[in-house]
């Protein structure tokens, strides 16, 4: 393995389950770095060390799936070097409405931030996403999670009909990520937005919408709306 890529490797935990880096998330509350650090610090690392000695992996628990879910495939992948060593088991599921879920269950050692066993999962389901970082023992809710992107397919109908003006966008995605930590934040994605107006006050405001539709992808929308 090259530096770069170990690099990249260690740099993988310092990540939200959008691939952002926590010190880029200061801004809309976040935990830095330090905190990310001291976090994992509490986790028990010698049952995990135990496991990975004894089995060279560590198996994910299973997944308890609804009527209507089939499971679409699973892959493998792990690599060990002076560096360190890394697990990954990757479970795909397909629901009854083409809705998907992935579980990655990921373990493994490395020298700058030492044993790490945690899960993502990513559930998708018409113009909804969630994605959150769970513990390793954690089995998905399956049922809560469809019910979750029902309340945000809500939200994102409730948003474009209550659009800021004229000018804005239509929210075509809403995507709800929650770290480790139990911070989450739902990012948009927009549509074509209306075409640029010819008038200069008009011109202004559309430039005020496209301003605001940026920085809504970057610090997010809204809360998780009540059930």
């Amino acid at each position: 393995m090259t530096t770069s890529s170990r690099t990249a490797q260690a740099k993988r935990r310092r990540r939200t389950p959008d691939g952002r880096f926590a010190d880029e998330l200061n801004s809309f509350g976040f935990p830095d770095a330090a905190t990310l650090s001291a976090y994992e610090q509490q986790t028990s690392q010698i049952p995990v060390l135990q496991r990975l000695q004894k089995h060279g992996k560590i198996t994910p628990p299973p997944i308890t799936l609804p009527d209507g879910w089939t499971e679409a495939g699973t892959k493998h992948d792990g690599n060990a070097d002076g560096y360190g060593s890394y697990h990954e088991d990757t479970r795909r599921f397909t629901g009854p409405d083409n809705s998907t879920l992935t579980v990655t269950h990921s373990s493994g050692f490395e020298k700058d931030f030492g044993l790490y066993d945690y899960q993502t999962v990513e559930y998708q389901s018409g113009n909804v996403t969630i994605k959150r970082i769970i513990p390793p023992t954690s089995n998905p809710d399956i049922n809560e999670l469809e019910e979750t992107g029902q309340r945000l397919e809500r939200q994102r109908a409730e948003l474009n009909a209550h659009a800021s003006g004229r000018w804005s966008a239509p929210i075509t995605r809403l995507t709800a990520s929650t770290s480790e930590t139990g911070y989450t934040f739902i990012l948009p994605e927009y549509g074509e937005p209306p075409k640029k107006p010819v008038l200069p006050w008009n011109r202004a405001a559309w430039d005020k919408a496209r301003k605001q539709e940026k920085e809504n992808r970057k610090s997010g929308v809204a809360e998780i709306p009540p059930r």
